[in-house]
């Protein structure tokens, strides 16, 4: 299920209030003032699955949900106009009343737990958009005012801060029922693209939310889906732990990483071996367009500087599903481009190379240049502004 999405449809407030508790199933009733059409559905992890759809004169509605498992519904009315996100269980009886016609939304909501607490995640997020409207409304009163910057900063200085309690409002709920299944509509709660508890930042909350979610609701679909969207979320952070891990071993001043790579002979070479010369290492491609042309200005670069101390680790990123023969494709434009430096390295694996895990770099060409001392100098460097940086360093 796309929560994201779902949770925009929640934005929009809908009364809730008890009635008779029907015999069987769930019973979902009301009147929306405004409604001529009522339009009920299923909230699945993939889609939105029709349930049912009434013509109404007076807005009034009944629809009868006869699941026997806790599920996620959507009442919408006349085609988006008015949309609800609720969480129903077998036997509630539900009774909703709005009206269309109504700037405030003024709702009220009862007869089932979980639509209620659906309404008090939205709350949070209701009263953060209106700070937000608020401060813009003052923003753009005083564009031209004199101390425009410094008024500036107090306004992002209460949206922090409303953002700050925003937030706070929804670990509280969080963290007092985690294994609730509505805790899904919390997760992606936001502003823009900026959610208010990122993953990134409260790991050990959705974690728990998720162990919890589990043991409360064995085998359930949005759970599973809730598990697989951690698990790539996981893996993402692990990958960025790596990139930032390599890109802080790759400051400049600091040493290179040690990094060995095989040649086409399959004999090691590391790099460390070059210590002494200045080192250009130069990430590249058969396949990358890009790299091919700069090819000639590196060559020029080291037939010209070479005598002066002056060499060249290259590192391939052959190694693409698409390449029937990535070795002879390699070896074929070390030729064809007349690399004649004899450092050159691949352990044939595309993008899963170990030097893309090891230099953090995520586009070539890519250039790395060492001092004598195997000292990163300078990085991503190309043309005249990398020929003039190895002029200097020799």
């Amino acid at each position: 299920m796309n929560i994201k999405n779902v949770v925009l449809i929640a934005t929009v407030s809908l009364g809730l209030f008890a009635c008779e508790k029907p015999i069987n199933g769930t019973k979902i009733k009301g009147t929306i003032v405004g409604a001529t059409e009522v339009y009920l559905a299923q909230i699945t992890p993939s889609e939105l699955i029709p349930v049912d759809t009434l013509k109404t004169e007076d807005g009034s509605f009944e629809f009868l949900w006869e699941g026997d498992s806790p599920e996620f519904l959507m009442v919408e009315a006349n085609q988006g106009a008015l949309r609800l996100s609720l969480f129903v269980e077998k036997g509630e009886s539900i009774e909703l009343n709005a009206d269309l016609n109504s700037e405030v939304r003024a709702y009220e909501a009862s007869g089932s737990p979980g639509s209620e607490r659906l309404v008090e995640i939205q709350k949070p997020i209701t009263s953060l958009m209106k700070t937000l409207d608020s401060l813009n409304e003052v923003n753009s009163s005083i564009l031209d005012s004199a101390n425009y910057e410094e008024i500036r900063v107090k306004l992002d200085d209460r949206f922090t801060a409303a953002q700050t309690h925003a937030r706070d409002k929804l670990l509280a709920m969080l963290r007092e029922d985690p294994g609730h299944l509505t805790n899904l509509f919390i997760f992606p709660q936001g502003v823009g693209n900026a959610q208010l508890i990122p993953i990134e930042e409260f790991t050990s909350d959705y974690e728990a939310s998720l162990k919890a979610m589990t043991e409360r609701y064995p085998g359930n679909q949005h759970v599973s889906e809730f598990g697989k969207r951690m698990e790539s979320a996981r893996l993402q952070l692990e990958a960025q732990e790596r990139l930032n891990a390599a890109l802080e071993g790759t400051k400049i001043g600091n040493p290179a990483p040690e990094f060995s790579m095989p040649n086409a002979n399959g004999d090691l070479i590391a790099l460390s071996s070059l210590k002494g010369k200045v080192v250009l290492v130069d990430f590249w491609a058969a396949w990358c367009r890009p790299c091919r042309a700069e090819n000639p200005n590196i060559v020029k670069m080291y037939n010209r500087l070479k005598s002066k101390g002056f060499d060249i680790y290259s590192v391939s990123l052959d190694g693409l599903p698409q390449q029937p023969d990535a070795k002879a494709a390699w070896l074929g434009a070390i030729e064809e481009d007349g690399l004649s430096w004899p450092n050159h390295v691949s352990d044939l694996g595309g993008w899963e190379s170990r030097a893309v895990a090891t230099f953090g770099f995520q586009s070539i060409p890519y250039t790395l240049l060492l001092d004598r001392e195997g000292k990163v100098l300078a990085k991503g460097l190309r043309g005249p502004e990398l020929e003039a940086a190895i002029e200097a360093a020799l």
